[in-house]
């Protein structure tokens, strides 16, 4: 997907990721060694941090939208058309809010150093705590 701006050109990117998700449903591991059975889920795992992170970004911008009366609130949008359930897009929009509230913690999701699941534990972490 590398050379395509969401911001700029957001069909394009969008073309490109029904590619790589029709890559992925046609991917045969029958065949792989142990080797490429640990580099293959390494870098599986790589690519959902980083789309827990375009989801993030994704829920963040929703936000603002529903702010300016344009969108609906970031959890329905999330939610999509029912591709997931209320409880998921409740805890992605609680992470859209937690990188929003920690900066840090949403660079490290957005560059996939860390998951969304990291995020739900700063977030329990850090729900009790005031700004002093």
């Amino acid at each position: 997907m590398a050379g395509y701006v969401v911001a700029d050109n957001p069909r394009a990117w969008c073309k490109s990721g029904r590619d790589f998700r029709d890559a992925v449903v046609a991917a045969d591991v029958s065949g792989w060694n142990a080797d490429a059975v640990d580099a293959g889920l390494a870098e599986v795992r790589s690519v959902q941090r980083v789309l827990d992170g375009l989801v993030v970004r994704i829920g963040q911008r929703a936000k603002v939208l529903a702010a300016e009366g344009s969108s609906a609130p970031a959890g329905e949008v999330l939610r999509g058309k029912g591709e997931v359930a209320g409880p998921q897009a409740r805890r992605e929009a609680a992470r859209a809010e937690t990188a929003e509230g920690l900066p840090e913690v949403g660079a490290a999701l957005s560059d996939g150093a860390i998951g969304g699941a990291q995020v739900d534990v700063f977030a329990r972490h850090t729900a009790d705590l005031t700004p002093e």
